[in-house]
């Protein structure tokens, strides 16, 4: 099913934007009514996999839950607790306000993130990096506008240059 970015204050105002995790990644549906013409848009990635030490994490997290003393066992819960091998390579979705997609795939505490970003204007996705803690939110004039957050969970916006950017492989 396709999720709405429409009514996103960035969305272009004669498209209708849709993402979709699909079983073999996600992909884009873009409808402009003033041209008559829709397309789907794949970016090239595939699901990605969960790291072995994040899904251990998922668990030990569950047991500090769940308290000593309980009648539940490590085991029980791991066998009780799926965790999937895969998630869709999609975390982060945001919608500049030139029409822009900017997609952010799982970091798993990694230090950066990718991005992938679809043009309003154009098919080719775009790869972009960037820290991790960074949710994007607009980009104009050659900037980055996102949000990080300090270390007493404080949201401040931060700008970056954005340098040329590289198409997806």
């Amino acid at each position: 099913m396709f999720g709405p970015l429409d009514g996103h204050p960035g969305a272009a105002p004669s498209a209708t934007r849709r993402l979709r995790a699909a079983d073999d990644g996600i992909e884009a549906l873009i409808v402009d009514a003033s041209l008559g013409r829709s397309r789907r848009v794949h970016p090239p990635v595939t699901n990605v996999d969960v790291p072995a030490p994040y899904a251990d994490s998922i668990w030990s997290v569950l047991l500090r839950a769940v308290g000593p003393g309980t009648p539940f066992s490590e085991r029980d819960l791991r066998e009780a607790t799926e965790v999937p091998d895969a998630v869709p390579p999609m975390e982060v979705v945001a919608v500049t306000r030139d029409g822009s997609l900017w997609v952010g795939e799982p970091a798993f505490g990694a230090p950066m993130r990718l991005w992938r970003v679809l043009r309003s204007d154009d098919d080719e996705w775009e790869s972009v990096s960037l820290p991790a803690s960074l949710v994007v939110l607009d980009e104009a004039q050659g900037l980055i506008w996102a949000r990080d957050e300090d270390a007493l969970g404080v949201h401040y916006v931060v700008g970056l240059e954005l340098s040329q950017p590289q198409p997806s492989r």
